[in-house]
């Protein structure tokens, strides 16, 4: 569930984009069209720039690492490492990267960081404390907020109808999930247990909101519509969890494993 969290904003805006780009017919790779239908364009210009914002993401992400270790204890690293995201995510961009992906592979390693340097043999290594942890999360708090706001200011709902359209595609999307779900749950009888409770765990968010404004701004034909009914899609499915996960909550208790006291140890001799 983590990791579904952590990819699937990065994977809505990066492959939406790239499908916007094509439909516009605008140059999408390096200044030039690919070569090939329209399909196999879309494959390749996703794989360039998944590529290029892991590849810099993570090269990234392990210098600042360093540099970290060497202003270790120094006060605002935190402001420090949110200048350097900015940056290097309009560098990504201006090359034709995915801004997105860089980010979200820089934050993993940063966040993973004393890992990594086992894993690379590393001796000395930081480790991202809370005061930055709580910086990231105030600054998430502060922009999901205003860019909702903004979002609720441009809504109209003029027309009934895409409540509908949009109840539809939610049902739509949990049906798919559900699917999903079956298939993922083959051969581990725990994820099989719970798959009511990942099939609820469906809500869209920010990532949508965001892909909607931007097909309104590329002027595609009945984009007007799409914030309304992006709107009701997020709306829907956070009801669908909201009321669903407890119910399968309840059906799937958790089984928490069971502590060993002192006392139970000095009976089991006895028993024996």
């Amino acid at each position: 569930m983590s990791l579904e969290s952590a990819f699937d904003g990065a994977l809505v805006i990066v492959i939406a984009l790239v499908i916007l780009q094509v439909m516009t017919g605008e140059q999408v790779v390096g200044g030039a069209t690919l070569g090939g239908d329209k399909a196999s364009l879309v494959g390749q210009t996703i794989a360039i720039r998944f590529a290029i914002g892991a590849g810099i993401g993570a090269a990234a992400g392990f210098l600042w690492l360093w540099i970290l270790t060497l202003i270790e204890g120094e006060i605002f690293d935190d402001i420090l490492t949110l200048a350097i995201v900015f940056l290097l995510y309009f560098a990504v961009e201006s090359i034709d990267g995915s801004g997105v992906i860089f980010a979200l592979v820089f934050g993993i390693i940063l966040g993973n960081g004393v890992q990594f340097a086992r894993l690379l043999r590393i001796k000395r290594t930081v480790e991202i404390h809370d005061m930055m942890k709580k910086f990231h999360s105030q600054m998430s708090f502060l922009i999901k907020t205003f860019f909702f706001v903004y979002l609720g200011l441009m809504l109209t709902f003029d027309e009934p109808s895409l409540i509908v359209v949009g109840v539809v595609i939610s049902f739509a999307l949990l049906f798919v999930r559900y699917i999903v779900v079956l298939l993922s749950s083959i051969g581990s009888s725990t994820m099989f247990k719970s798959s009511g409770f990942l099939t609820t765990m469906l809500p869209r968010g920010l990532s949508a909101a965001v892909v909607a404004e931007v097909v309104v701004v590329a002027g595609i034909a009945h984009a007007s519509d799409y914030p309304d009914i992006i709107m009701v899609v997020i709306v829907a499915t956070v009801i669908i969890a909201a009321i669903g996960i407890p119910i399968f909550a309840r059906k799937t208790p958790i089984e928490m494993p069971k502590l060993e006291l002192p006392e139970d140890k000095e009976k089991k001799p006895s028993e024996e």
